[in-house]
């Protein structure tokens, strides 16, 4: 009898061996195991056999024509060679889809592409071109269109050209790919119209909408004039915020600008951050693209180390001429130094260009002259020379760019004498925390001032170390906002160097370690000290005016409250006079309503530049001014135990983002969310130029230099930050750590290395892309929207552009500060028009979008430096960008634009389908393709789900025959504001849950709020990473019930095991193993050979290049065996899909119980034994509690039962589970029927007796009428015989009243 044996072994009977019933025989197997599958490991294999069938159709296209011809078999060998190294057909749906994607989307729409990017083809050419491309991969097994709906023959095209041979079966094989060519080229040319074509109906329809939304909107707003909803920072009512958590929950900390008056002088203090980000990226990326264009020549050998060194040095002397005269010829006058510095940056960049002439061919490494070395460098020196001139623009008090920035004018003199060679130096003692003065140098430098200044050598000392430790030169500035760091040295304000230069003083400035190339004695080194001076320098200046024009845009913000509704913040001295007493010149006492005192404080020009004379409150002064207010206070030194503790908080966490792979891939996958909440459905073209812009220049430096434009652009308006809300937290904690930890800052080198830093900065250039695509969105749709009505008023959210186009802002009576795009492009062209458009957009982004600049004091300050909480920042993001992006939403509904009304809607829409509607759709579509109920769905989240995937959006994609889940999708895993449905969810479950136990509507309502704040603000305050290990290995069990050791363990061994787990869990994702604890090993802590234990993608990298052996199963540290493909697909999709594994779970659940069970159990008897004395009231609730306890385990265990009935699991295999796991009674569990505690009647008999002390008046028939009383059923809530008793009595008079005839 012939038997058909399948590639797990099993075999089964077949009444003969035709195609027909193999296939049948095949298909029954397939369907017996369905559920089985794993989809993403079906998903894996098939995209590998697509690829396989690319070759396979390739290649029988050419043998088919052969044999057309010669009337040979050469297709029917190549077959047979493909059909033995075949993976096998697919096993589900999603398998064979991706299948055919690949085999026939990669070549089809690759050609199509390809003719496209000739631009001579049309859409109808590109087609034809796929199809053809389709029809030469075609294989004989593909089902086209054509066999499935009009072909009646029961025989497949397979089955049939595998009985024919020579021209005849090369015929029917070619007509087999003609068929499959015009279908392909049909579905090439009509995909992209269909798509176009819904997308535009989708878009329509919300289009529609929008005049109804703006009805709504306006018909909820109120109408007010402009100057009626202008607040005011002089509100005498408002009540000052008292003691430790007045400080803390004041209403400051609950918004981005913190202490600042309005959102918009919040905006306009983080333009200036933008601004010197924007300079020191584009010195950065010069200088990275020259070491770049450096280290080629070097490597080709066209430059030796002595001609590189030689350029690095004349770079220097073409940027910074000054270092080497001051190190060479320091007893030169000031005009002497001058003059030799402009005539040594010629000569300079003379040398420069010739050996560029010489050795470098730019076209070779692609890269053209203008942005080759010498070009490169030109710009940047113009660039520093614009910033010179502009801080000499805006301290002129003759010059229209005034904005009260006063030099002394010695140092007005210096700066104009420097403009073309200026340079600030930079000092290793003030930029490296850790750094370390070489004791040679320090003693040159003191024995330099003791000879130059005739101190003693005491006073030589002294006076270094005052160099060395200057402390805050500022109090309210950084130091690269101090007007005497703009020529380094040129004049010192105190002590015994007052009014002396550090110019005079090279041993001095070697010593405190300036960054001198002149100095060092490799190419690469020189140019990285060179790179240092330049990117202080250019800070330095673009700090110096982006502060001032940050005081000019505050001064014009608070003179157009009025108009734009914004906090009215400064007054004249006169102005608050009237409202106090004056204290002293710079101070005005008033009282608030309560009677509090509120100190007015002046603004001086050394500090605050426009605002010169006017008056603020105290609290308004320091946050302009950028003092620290009581929550951000940080001393200089931080505890030491409390900095290691961040710093570990801040080592898991950067191990869990830029060292995990899944959480980089993670990152980039969850890029379209952010967009999609806006309503910005963009084109793969604008995301392609996301990616592009945002990681320019990680593998080629030259590419940023080349999208410098770009690039400037997106930095300046803060798109570009380096960064988003997870990775800032960390490097922020990190900084913190180390700051204060010499040790923390010696592990912080790791962070430097390449790999690492590659890492960081794919992490870093993944935030980027989020907000630029966004960005790009946002700016396409409001420059068309604008270009259609630019006589419409618009709402404006960006402080760049009020005070910009501050003479056209209008007042509006429902969005504040309006203005016509017409009146911008009238005065200020297409160019303003573009500016206009850039900073809305880029605001906009910047409210919606996960951002870092904006994260909310509270979580900024506060909770992320405790050890509380991991990642604060991005929940705290997700909620400040939702309700942002409804807020803008109905803010555009508001406008009379009709365009930005339709934006408003699509945002709206955006927002609500990305945080509800997308997760249910999803929801309901996996229910409906695979057969599974939402019950099925809500029992596994109930009983079998991990604690964090309770309230998870779980969409099934496979079932098995009898439609009980077998796999998951987690979606919650990818979308980021899946976190704003958990609290709703849980809501939900909490009142299922309490009507399925019949609890008081009290208790459900208590138990629904509870259980939603407890969603919404764990991530807030549970314990970090760190902290949580640690508690989990003092207390032996993890979060979710695992035994990290066994309570017959040794001392020795539990505490190895802790260490082991703490370890462990801390640990970068990335790296390849688990560390555990090796019971062989005879070594302290338990380290051996299985200390290392492979991690699952490892190990699925070993099984996929056979490094096991064919015959050898790789398994996880479960020991199940890993799906390799699965595995992969995983690691690089950033899916995760959830296996049930009902039988385990159920088991663990019965451990669980039975540990329960017997402490309620140990508890009673514990009441049996204590010593005092007490009631037989009292014991006997002692009984009943404890019996309350032992049921609502039970009950629990009971729903866990039904819930395993309800996905599948037979009685019987839920009986085998309950027996291993030794469930005391697991028969009548299983039943639903709840038998009490069964006590110990000599221990009742001891305690009446006074063994344990106090003799107890319990009587042996209580306890025994009590349990026969509480035997109950395993549903609804726990009935005491009190409550059994009123039960039975009103039953009773029910009964009686019904007898008597009584209503």
């Amino acid at each position: 009898m012939p038997f058909l044996t399948f590639e797990d072994g099993s075999k089964t009977y077949i009444p003969d061996e035709s195609p027909e019933t193999i296939a049948k025989a095949k298909e029954a197997y397939k369907l017996s195991k369905k559920g089985d599958a794993s989809v993403l490991g079906d998903i894996g294999k098939q995209a590998v056999r697509g690829l396989q069938k690319i070759g396979e159709g390739a290649a029988t296209t050419v043998t088919t024509g052969i044999d057309l011809f010669a009337d040979t078999d050469l297709t029917a060998d190549v077959k047979r060679y493909y059909d033995e190294i075949d993976i096998g057909e697919a096993e589900t749906t999603a398998g064979e889809v991706t299948r055919y994607l690949v085999q026939f989307g990669l070549p089809g729409f690759g050609a199509a592409g390809v003719l496209a990017r000739t631009g001579k083809i049309g859409r109808l050419g590109q087609a034809l071109g796929a199809g053809v491309v389709d029809g030469a991969v075609a294989t004989d097994d593909v089902v086209t269109l054509k066999d499935t709906f009009l072909d009646t023959e029961s025989e497949s095209d397979e089955a049939r050209l595998a009985r024919l041979r020579g021209s005849e079966a090369a015929a029917e094989r070619l007509k087999e790919k003609m068929e499959v060519a015009i279908e392909g080229g049909a579905f090439v040319f009509g995909l992209p119209l269909a798509v176009k074509a819904v997308g535009k109906t989708v878009g329509a329809g919300v289009d529609l909408m929008s005049p109804v939304g703006s009805f709504i909107a306006k018909l909820g707003s109120s109408k007010t004039k402009p100057g009626e909803i202008q607040k005011s920072a002089f509100d005498a009512n408002e009540k000052q915020a008292k003691g430790i958590l007045g400080d803390l929950f004041k209403k400051e900390n609950f918004r981005f600008y913190g202490d600042s008056p309005d959102e918009l002088v919040g905006q306009a203090k983080y333009a200036k951050l933008n601004m010197v980000r924007a300079m020191q990226d584009q010195v950065d990326s010069s200088f990275n693209s020259i070491e770049n264009i450096m280290q080629r020549t070097v490597d080709t050998g066209s430059v030796n180390q002595s001609t590189a060194l030689s350029l690095s040095r004349n770079i220097e002397d073409f940027l910074f001429p000054r270092v080497k005269i001051d190190y060479q010829q320091p007893d030169l006058s000031r005009g002497q130094k001058i003059q030799k510095a402009k005539r040594l940056q010629e000569e300079a960049l003379d040398n420069i260009k010739n050996l560029e002439k010489k050795y470098i061919n730019y076209d070779s490494i692609g890269l053209n002259y203008n942005n080759g070395i010498s070009e490169t460098l030109k710009s940047n020196r113009e660039l520093f020379d614009t910033y010179s001139k502009e801080i000499l623009d805006i301290s002129d008090e003759t010059s229209t760019g005034f904005m009260n920035l006063f030099l002394p004018d010695e140092l007005r003199n210096a700066i104009t004498e420097s403009v073309g060679t200026y340079g600030t130096r930079a000092y290793k003692a003030y930029i490296d925390k850790g750094y370390k003065v070489d004791p040679k140098f320090r003693d040159d430098a003191i024995e330099e001032l003791q000879s130059k200044l005739a101190l003693s050598n005491n006073e030589a000392k002294a006076t270094f170390n005052e160099l060395l430790n200057p402390g805050p030169k500022n109090k309210v500035g950084t130091p690269y906002e101090v007007n005497e760091v703009l020529l380094e040295g040129l004049k010192m304000d105190k002590g015994i160097l007052k009014g002396k230069s550090l110019d005079d003083l090279p041993a001095v400035r070697r010593a405190l370690g300036e960054t001198a190339g002149y100095l060092q004695g490799d190419w690469r080194t020189a140019l990285k000290n060179t790179q240092l001076t330049a990117t202080t320098t250019a800070k330095r200046q673009a700090s110096l005016v982006g502060k001032y024009k940050m005081f000019d845009d505050i001064k014009k913000l608070d003179e157009l409250s009025p108009t734009t509704g914004g906090a009215k913040f400064l007054k004249t001295e006169e102005e608050a006079l009237k409202m106090g007493r004056q204290l002293d010149n710079n101070n005005i006492q008033m009282f608030n309503d309560q009677g509090e005192s509120i100190i007015l404080k002046k603004f001086k020009a050394e500090d605050a530049g426009a605002l010169d004379g006017m008056y603020a409150t105290e609290k308004t002064y320091n946050a302009l001014l950028g003092a620290a207010s009581d929550i951000a206070a940080e001393s200089d030194a931080i505890n030491k135990i409390y900095a290691s503790m961040l710093a570990v908080k801040a080592g898991s966490q950067y191990g869990k983002t830029v060292l995990s792979p899944g959480a980089q891939v993670r990152n980039f996958s969850s890029i379209p969310f952010f967009s999609l909440l806006n309503g910005n459905v963009g084109s793969t073209g604008r995301f392609a130029d996301a990616v592009a812009h945002s990681f320019a220049g990680i593998f080629d430096p030259k590419k940023r230099v080349i999208r410098k434009d770009v690039v400037q652009e997106l930095t300046e308006e803060g798109m570009a930050q380096g960064g988003g809300a997870q990775l800032g937290e960390t490097l922020e904690l990190a900084k913190l750590a180390t700051d204060n930890l010499d040790w923390a800052r010696g592990v912080a080198k790791i962070s430097d290395t390449a790999p690492v830093k590659f890492l960081e900065k794919t992490y870093r250039m993944t935030d980027d892309t989020g907000r630029v695509f966004n960005y790009l969105n946002e700016k396409d749709r409001f420059r068309k929207a604008i270009s259609k009505s630019l006589d419409s008023s618009i709402p404006i959210e960006s402080a760049k552009n009020i005070t910009r186009f501050a003479d056209l802002i209008q007042g509006s009576s429902r969005t504040g500060a309006i203005i016509k795009p017409q009146d911008i492009l009238n005065k200020y062209g297409e160019e303003g028009l573009e500016k206009f458009i850039r900073s809305e957009s880029a605001e906009i982004t910047a409210n919606t979008v996960q951002n870092y600049q904006r994260v909310v004091p509270i979580v900024s300050q506060v909770i992320r430096k405790l050890p509380l909480g991991n990642f604060v920042a991005f929940p705290a993001e997700i909620i400040r960008n939702t309700s942002n992006a409804y807020s803008r939403g109905i803010k555009e509904l508001l406008s009379d634009n009709k365009e930005i009304q339709k934006i408003g809607m699509r945002r709206v829409v955006g927002a609500t389908t990305t945080t509800a509607a997308l997760p249910s759709s999803l929801l309901a579509l996996g229910m409906t393709l695979t057969g599974v109920n939402k019950d099925s769905v809500d029992a596994y989240k109930r009983s079998f789900a991990a604690p964090w995937d309770r309230t998870a959006t779980l969409v099934p994609i496979a079932s098995d025959k009898d439609g009980n889940p077998t796999q998951f999708f987690n979606f919650s895993y990818m979308n980021p504001y899946d976190y704003l449905r958990r609290p709703g969810v849980r809501i939900l479950q909490e009142i299922e849950n309490g009507n399925r136990d019949e609890e008081s509507l009290l208790k459900v309502a208590s138990d629904a709020f509870g259980g939603s704040l407890t969603e919404m603000f764990q991530s807030f305050a549970e314990p970090a990473f760190s902290a949580q290990a640690v508690l989990e290995a003092t207390n032996g069990e993890t979060s979710t019930g695992r035994k990290i050791f066994g309570p017959s363990d040794s001392f020795g061994d539990k505490n190895a095991k802790r260490f082991f787990h703490v370890v462990d869990t801390l640990l970068p994702s990335i790296t390849p193993f688990n560390l555990q604890f090796d019971r062989t090993s005879k070594l302290p802590l338990g380290i051996g050979v299985e200390t290392l234990k492979a991690k699952g993608f490892p190990r699925a990298v070993i099984g996929s290049t056979g490094g096991k052996g064919e015959d050898k199963k790789i398994l996880n540290k479960s020991g199940k065996e890993i799906d390799v493909a699965e595995t992969f697909v995983q690691a690089f999709s950033g899916i995760k899909v959830i296996k049930p594994q009902i039988d385990l779970t159920l088991r663990y659940r019965g451990f669980e119980a039975n540990d329960a069970i017997r402490d309620s159990t140990n508890e009673f008897n514990r009441i049996l034994r204590s010593p005092d004395a007490q009631s037989s009231e009292q014991l006997l609730q002692g009984f009943i509690n404890q019996n309350e306890a032992r049921f609502n385990v039970l009950r629990d265990l009971y729903t866990t039962i039904d819930d395993a009935r309800a996905l599948g699991l037979s009685d019987r295999d839920i009986e085998k589970q309950l027996k291993e796991a030794k469930v005391a009674n697991y028969k009548e569990v299983m039943r639903g029927k709840f038998r009490p505690i069964e006590p110990s009647f000599d221990m009742i008999q001891a305690s009446r007796a006074g063994a344990f002390g106090s003799p107890q008046p319990i009587d042996p028939s209580t306890i025994r009428a009590a349990q026969t009383e509480l035997q109950q059923d395993l549903t609804g809530r726990y009935i005491t015989p009190d409550a059994r008793q009123r039960a039975i009595e009103i039953l009773r008079e029910e009964e009686r009243k019904k007898l008597v005839g009584t209503p």
